[in-house]
């Protein structure tokens, strides 16, 4: 029993850790965006730094490597799905502040089980509707102002790039979890980064041809940032939720995970001085109560086909 507590005590630390890590993550590209660095320069920095470390963790485990139409699978997971969403994402933090970037990024619920229902044929219970229902709410209260605190008006393309992100990211999860399955998650993660840096690097050097350069911090605190977005909030965020998630379970993680955004405003309040309206800050709690009701149920389903 004492084994059993102390699994689960260290599965919510380390999922804790990890959505410390992923929270973090938009603070960070701040710094280096601040110090000079563009938006290829933190992508390619990110997924070349985190998938080479990642990759050397599974050389270290180890872990056998899938066939070849399978890497190729993970491959366009990360060279289309993994890259279009960070892109949306990384380029939303130049329109918006980065707490409600996070906050736009988890109405991904939503449109994961629409393409669920949709493409999959999966079937949504009534109160799964209403979780939804709630999360949506949150989501329209979150983009139905037009203005942030101040009176700075909210940016249309901020909010485009921001629901992107969720759009694509729930695409990427409908489709992964077909293709990840009885996969290494660290390893599937490797190669999904390895692929993401690849096509960001081509990009970048097509853009480089109609002058459009990729730019790098031009000091230490900028390539501070740089780093922590690639060892802290990639690779450590990673590695800890796939501790975490193989102590406590999906549904726990999930619920856990949710600590993610309230890191990110938090910090973006204390570091960059950006905060939200009552309404958005309303918004985020019901979209987030929202995303731990489903989790919830989700737990609930698999204890009844257990029982």
């Amino acid at each position: 029993m004492r084994l059993a507590a102390g699994e689960n005590m260290s599965g919510v630390l380390l999922v804790l850790l990890s959505a410390a890590g992923f929270g973090a993550m938009p603070i960070f590209a701040r710094y280096a965006y601040a110090d000079g660095a563009n938006l290829y320069g933190v992508l390619i920095m990110r997924f070349w730094v985190a998938g080479l470390l990642l990759l050397a963790l599974t050389a270290w485990r180890g872990t056998p490597w899938p066939g070849r139409a399978k890497l190729a699978q993970l491959a366009a997971m990360g060279g289309i799905g993994y890259t279009g969403m960070s892109f949306c994402y990384f380029a939303a933090l130049n329109y918006l502040p980065a707490g409600l970037v996070s906050l736009l990024l988890y109405a991904y619920p939503i449109m994961v089980s629409v393409l669920a229902v949709l493409f999959l044929h999966e079937k949504v219970t009534l109160l799964q509707c209403c979780a939804l229902a709630l999360c949506a709410l949150g989501t329209l209260l979150i983009v139905g102002a037009d203005s942030l605190p101040g009176g700075v008006p909210l940016s249309p393309q901020g909010l485009g790039l921001g629901l992107g992100a969720a759009l694509i990211y729930a695409g990427y999860i409908t489709l992964g979890a077909r293709v990840t399955r009885q996969l290494d998650p660290v390893l599937a993660t490797t190669v999904i980064c390895l692929a993401a840096a690849g096509a960001f690097t081509l990009v970048a050097l097509a853009l480089a041809q109609l002058s459009l350069p990729t730019r790098l911090p031009a000091s230490l605190p900028g390539w501070g940032g740089l780093l922590g977005v690639a060892v802290v909030s990639t690779v450590l965020a990673i590695v800890a939720f796939f501790a975490g998630l193989k102590r406590l379970g999906a549904a726990q993680t999930a619920m856990l995970s949710t600590f993610e955004p309230l890191v990110t405003i938090t910090l973006s309040a204390w570091l960059l001085s950006e905060s939200l309206t009552p309404w958005q800050t309303l918004g985020g709690a019901a979209t987030l109560g929202g995303v731990v009701w489903l989790a919830g149920l989700g737990q609930n389903s698999r204890a009844s086909e257990q029982a």
